[in-house]
């Protein structure tokens, strides 16, 4: 753990359970999902794993190019893992609380939208997110 207070900013954050930390890995919760957080050399990447509904038969291409449509996408990826799917996100090294919570509020409503097969009723009150989406 090169940067503790990254940690510690995890731990503060009233959604993100840390339920284990082993160098520069983190295990999370992260309202109620399984998530996972890697210490980069440019910041911290937190992934949250996607639980597919029936309606978005995992589509994998759709979630990449909704991902590279807009600036506001570009620091998130789609990675597997085992036999999961994470949309990981990086956040700065130093990121201010409200940088932090913004960032997660929209990490947690793009898992939503996409997990749902990109149904808009799972954007509603992310009016921001809303028009980012309008793109895919």
């Amino acid at each position: 753990m090169n940067h503790p207070s990254i940690w510690q900013k995890l731990q503060s954050c009233e959604r993100i359970i840390v339920e284990s930390c082993s160098g520069r890995q983190a295990v999370l919760d992260i309202q109620g999902s399984l998530s996972k957080a890697l210490d980069c050399h440019h910041g911290i990447c937190i992934g949250i794993n996607i639980i597919w509904s029936k309606q978005a038969n995992m589509d994998v291409n759709r979630t990449n190019l909704l991902l590279t449509s807009s600036d506001e996408t570009l620091d998130f990826a789609l990675l597997p893992h085992a036999d999961n799917w994470f949309l990981w996100q990086r956040y700065s090294k130093e990121p201010t609380s409200s940088e932090f919570n913004r960032k997660l509020t929209l990490h947690c409503a793009l898992v939503k939208y996409v997990s749902s097969g990109f149904n808009n009723k799972s954007l509603e009150n992310n009016d921001n997110l809303l028009e980012v989406m309008s793109f895919a």
